[in-house]
Parts: C-alpha cells; structure tokens; sequence
C-alpha cells in the first residue's frame, strides 16, 4: 500500500468537496435573490455571525423600501441602502470596541492619558508615603 498515493487522493477528493462547496454557496446565492423560498437555504450556508447580519440586513432593505427617499433621509434610524456591518455589531450585538470610530479611538487616547497621569501621581503618593 503506498501512502504518498493515499494521502494524494485524500487531498484531491479534499480539492474537490471545496469546489463543489463553493458551487453549492454559489448556486444558493443566486437562487436566493431571485426566489425567496431559497433564501433559507442560502443563510444555512453562512456563518452564524454572518447569517445574523444577512437576515438583519434582509430585514432593513424591507423596512427602508416601504418609505420615501426623502423621508429616509430625514429620519434618525436611517444609515444607508443598507445595514453596515460596524453598526450591526454595535448596536445589534453589543460588540463594541475604541476602533469603530474617530471619536472611539480619542476617547482611547484620553483613557491612556488619564492612566498614563494617574499612575505618575500615585507614583508621587508612594513615594512619599515611605
């Protein structure tokens, strides 16, 4: 028995179970947009992450095409054609991070200065106390 040819026809049939895998996602994308019975199907192929903001986003599209342009823009829930991801992590899911924004990485800033401070002035308090 040659394991060399083993190991390479494990891979080959590897290799292939992808790429039919990634025809399948494929398939099951295309099927989705244009009937809505496969749209269960298609989200069944996503991460779970990912399929949450799929059916979120889903969601959004439905709600925002029930309204005018101009009303849309008028409103304070409106963020776009579509659900950005950031927003659904951080709003939906209550993941948050001092990365998302301009104002989140100077709040960052102002903490390690706040900490940079205080550490020098405790350092000054023990000091003086021994």
């Amino acid at each position: 028995m040659n394991l060399n040819k083993l190991e390479q026809s494990l891979n080959n049939c590897n290799d292939k179970l992808d790429d039919i895998n990634k025809d399948y996602n494929k398939l099951v994308k295309k099927l989705s947009q244009s009937d809505p019975r496969a749209k269960e199907y298609y989200y069944d192929t996503l991460d779970p992450l990912e399929r949450e903001y799929k059916i979120y986003n889903d969601r959004y599209k439905d709600l925002i095409s029930q309204y005018s342009l101009a009303y849309l823009e008028m409103s304070e829930w409106y963020v776009g054609e579509f659900l950005p991801y950031n927003i659904f992590l951080k709003e939906i899911k209550g993941i948050h991070t001092y990365l998302d924004s301009k104002e989140d990485v100077k709040e960052l800033y102002k903490l390690f200065i706040f900490m940079f401070l205080f550490e020098c002035s405790l350092g000054k308090i023990v000091e003086v106390q021994t």
